[in-house]
């Protein structure tokens, strides 16, 4: 049987169509399937995408809180003692004592209450619901010598770096003599301690642990006081504070605030791996002295208008700033300060760098005016 040309043409379009059929029907519909399939799972992709960007923001935006928080906590807990000794409290009294002119006869001390807070455990936090619940020990310290010199001393407990209450003041005689009065009695003083929460703080206060040490002392009423060569310079107050540490830290890099400010309101951040520029300024103005910092992108006085006086914290004949650094962690570790210090007052400022590292420090500073110590 012959098949003539318009026949094959016919067969060939049969056949066309018949592939296409067949394609259409059983072929294309797995391939159009598993393409919306892809292609949904690229939207979802995306997505995903998206909403771990958003986290890992808010991770770096929870992280600054996180390490912001832990300096305003670190701020009030600095300003009480971390853990109740016996023997610091006697060095601590020596000073004040000597320093004052008040003589020292005696020190009692009374059973310490809930030591076993001292210890953090997080489960603890929720007994501690006043100043009642907080480790505390109970000083009574006989005393004689002057009425200025016993006024002295409290103004002395009063402004010391770490809180210490005066419960009581007995006075148990008085004479005078040569126009000058002289008292004996008794001063009932209330250390309390606040458990440390981690081992960073503003201060970077370290005491030190050796009993010998400590030991040496035969005297503590002789008027040769070893605090400074034992607790050291930073339990002095200061005005200022600047505290410079690594990325890594569970605190901002640059803190910077009124070192009594317990409340850190007058604190500024900046929390970045590489040097931030820090500002100080000390101005005069219709006879006060005022200041303004800022670091990074924070600033104080938070309001332009508002005026911030300096506290004086160790008397008004000198301004005093404490910058506690951190040796540097390694090579990568390149977080660091450039402090400019402009003094615009009649007093001059003193400064002082602590624990610096002595290879690469972090704190640079790069403009002072000519009343400004750096010790």
């Amino acid at each position: 049987m012959k098949i003539n040309e318009k026949e094959k043409l016919l067969l060939t379009v049969m056949a066309i169509v018949l592939v296409g059929v067949f394609y259409f029907m059983f072929l294309l519909p797995p391939v159009w399937e598993k393409a919306q399939d892809l292609k949904a799972a690229k939207i979802q992709m995306d997505k995903d995408i998206l909403e771990a960007k958003e986290v890992i923001g808010q991770s770096d935006l929870v992280n600054e809180q996180y390490k912001e928080l832990n300096a305003r906590i670190l701020s009030f807990c600095e300003k009480f003692f971390p853990k109740l000794e016996q023997e610091r409290m006697i060095l601590i009294i020596d000073q004040l004592l000597a320093e004052s002119g008040l003589t020292g006869n005696e020190i009692v001390f009374n059973d310490a209450v809930n030591l076993g807070q001292e210890i953090y455990v997080p489960e603890k936090v929720a007994d501690i619901k006043s100043l009642d619940d907080l480790p505390s020990q109970i000083v009574n310290i006989g005393y004689s010598g002057s009425f200025s010199s016993l006024l002295n001393f409290l103004g002395k407990v009063n402004n010391y770096s770490r809180k210490i209450l005066v419960n009581k003041v007995n006075l148990i005689n008085s004479s005078t003599k040569n126009n000058v009065s002289n008292l004996t009695g008794s001063v009932v003083l209330e250390f309390y301690a606040i458990p440390s929460f981690m081992k960073d703080t503003i201060a970077a206060l370290t005491w030190e642990e050796d009993e010998d040490e400590i030991g040496v002392i035969s005297d503590p009423f002789s008027g040769a006081s070893l605090i400074d060569s034992v607790l050291g310079p930073s339990e002095i107050a200061c005005d200022f504070v600047l505290t410079v540490k690594p990325i890594t830290a569970d605190l901002p890099t640059i803190v910077m605030g009124l070192d009594a400010d317990i409340s850190a309101d007058s604190f500024v951040f900046a929390d970045s791996p590489g040097v931030e520029d820090v500002e100080l300024r000390l101005f005069m103005e219709d006879g006060k002295y005022l200041c303004s910092y800022k670091a990074g992108n924070e600033s104080y006085p938070h309001n332009n208008s508002d005026k911030v006086e300096i506290p004086f914290a160790t008397g008004n004949q000198r301004i005093t700033m404490k910058i506690f650094s951190t040796p540097r962690t390694g090579e990568q570790d390149q977080s660091g300060a450039n402090l400019s210090i402009y003094n615009e007052t009649d007093l001059p400022l003193y400064v002082q760098i602590i624990n610096d590292d002595e290879l690469l420090p972090r704190v640079n500073i790069v403009e002072q005016t000519s009343n400004v110590i750096v010790e």
